[in-house]
């Protein structure tokens, strides 16, 4: 018996506005796409995340109810692995035949996308949150530009999060400028100002300060990052020596987030033991919204981002930021405006910028200002997340979706 023409339609319907969203870890599903995900429910979209079956991800799918199908990925280079994942991806998709998959970052970025292509699905977004190739060099370099070279061109649109990523990536051949977009004024996901904000948390600030042994009265410069090399962790270092000793002496550098390798470990532990250095290791913390108040300003030293969370937060919390001019950072931080920018791997030029904000309080104070108006203004969650609804919607619309041969 045939279907009816209106069970066709509906089933096309439904096929039209199914998502797969493709990341390696939970963790990124959970910090980036859990309001995407509830913005997509409400809009009638089936969505389906896919990444490594961990506790971040079955969070995710709780507060959401998005279904969930475990694909691991490894995010080091493992050819055999990769194939591994790749066959599956592609096995999935050939299954729940979605309109649209979206890849996020560079590795599940390549495997989604080139599994999608494989399954013939008529919308992969290769969803970019910063290329790492940006800042490479050799033979790393020719590695990354070539993988991330083939996931824009199985992709049939590229996003980025910011627009100085879209312009580098574009102008050193990597993404074709037509498949190149930026939602909105960029970021992933905006940031909830409520959650992240000075008048919320300072009733904790005397509290923290406390329990780290910090006094009341001394700056606190914040470093929130994973420990790892291209977020500049050894140039903040340096440039903390470089301060003056009498602006030292009523500062503390205090770095949140977790160790990347050995080295850095050793790194930081050596920073941490050295009399008089006022260098404190926070590790891993859940209450960073709390944090954030307390801090005099933040730093973010990395040799390339996508665009920066951390420096979102703060500035949502009234914290200016001192950076590195590059890719992604430029859009995050106004220099003058919202913050200050200096040359990147240049600790000499960092502490420079660190102790004229320290010693300057009038400027601080009025970059903090600029800082949280502009967050709250331009990058709160509710203005940013429908963005996506709004891309797919507007994909769907000039994509034609064809019936199976068997229906």
């Amino acid at each position: 018996m045939h279907r009816s023409h209106n069970q066709k339609h509906n089933e096309r319907q439904m096929r039209s506005k199914s998502v797969v969203h493709v990341t390696t870890l939970g963790w990124s599903a959970k910090l980036f796409l859990l309001d995407h995900f509830n913005c997509l429910s409400r809009a009638g979209f089936e969505t389906v995340l896919v990444c490594a079956d961990d506790e971040d991800a079955r969070r995710t799918v709780q507060a959401t109810g998005v279904r969930f199908v475990p694909v691991p990925m490894r995010q080091n280079i493992s050819p055999f692995a990769d194939c591994v994942s790749l066959f599956r991806l592609w096995r999935l998709f050939r299954l729940l035949r979605p309109t649209i998959v979206d890849a996020h970052m560079s590795k599940a970025g390549l495997l989604g996308s080139l599994a999608a292509w494989l399954a013939g699905v008529p919308i992969r977004i290769y969803h970019s949150h910063g290329m790492a190739v940006l800042s490479a060099h050799g033979w790393k370099y020719w590695l990354l530009w070539t993988t991330e070279c083939l996931a824009c061109r199985l992709a049939t649109e590229v996003i980025f999060v910011s627009n100085s990523n879209r312009h580098d990536i574009t102008s050193i051949g990597i993404c074709p400028k037509e498949r190149a977009v930026v939602l909105g004024p960029g970021t992933i996901c905006g940031i909830d100002i409520d959650r992240f904000s000075a008048e919320t948390a300072s009733q904790h600030g005397t509290k923290l300060r406390l329990q780290a042994g910090i006094s009341p009265d001394s700056q606190i410069v914040g470093f929130v990052a994973r420990i790892v090399p291209h977020k500049g962790i050894e140039t903040i270092l340096q440039a903390w020596h470089f301060l003056p000793v009498d602006i030292r002496a009523n500062a503390y550098l205090c770095l949140f987030g977790p160790y990347g390798d050995r080295r850095m470990k050793d790194l930081v532990k050596q920073a941490v033991s050295e009399p008089e250095s006022h260098v404190k290791y926070m590790g891993f913390v859940d209450n960073l919204p709390e944090w954030y108040p307390t801090m005099t300003l933040l730093v973010q030293p990395s040799w390339h981002e996508g665009w920066g969370y951390n420096v979102l937060e703060a500035a949502a919390c009234g914290v200016p930021a001192v950076g590195t001019r590059i890719s992604g950072t430029v859009d995050a931080i106004l220099d003058g405006q919202t913050g200050l920018l200096v040359p990147v791997k240049d600790p000499k030029a960092m502490a420079d910028a660190i102790a004229r904000l320290l010693q300057d309080d009038r400027l601080r104070k009025s970059l903090g200002r600029a800082a949280r108006e502009r967050a709250v203004n331009e990058f709160s969650k509710e203005r940013i997340c429908p963005l996506l609804t709004q891309e797919y919607e507007r994909l769907l619309g000039r994509t034609r979706i064809y019936e199976p041969q068997h229906a």
